[in-house]
């Protein structure tokens, strides 16, 4: 039962190689998703300062 059990042994590893990996692409994606949330408050935070209308409307040329 020596190639036999190797046989057999191979067969459930790369069974649950198949089985595991939905659970890696679904957990790829649920960290991308978090990451690109993550970017988008600190982007709205960070690199878009408010512009007060009043003093806005000072500096315009008319």
């Amino acid at each position: 039962m020596d190639v036999i059990g190797i046989v057999i042994s191979a067969g459930f590893v790369a069974f649950g190689m198949i089985l595991s990996f939905p659970t890696k692409i679904y957990i790829t994606f649920l960290l991308m998703k978090k990451e690109a949330h993550k970017r988008n408050i600190l982007s709205k935070q960070l690199l878009l300062p408010t512009i007060d209308a009043p003093l806005f409307k000072k500096l315009s040329i008319n």
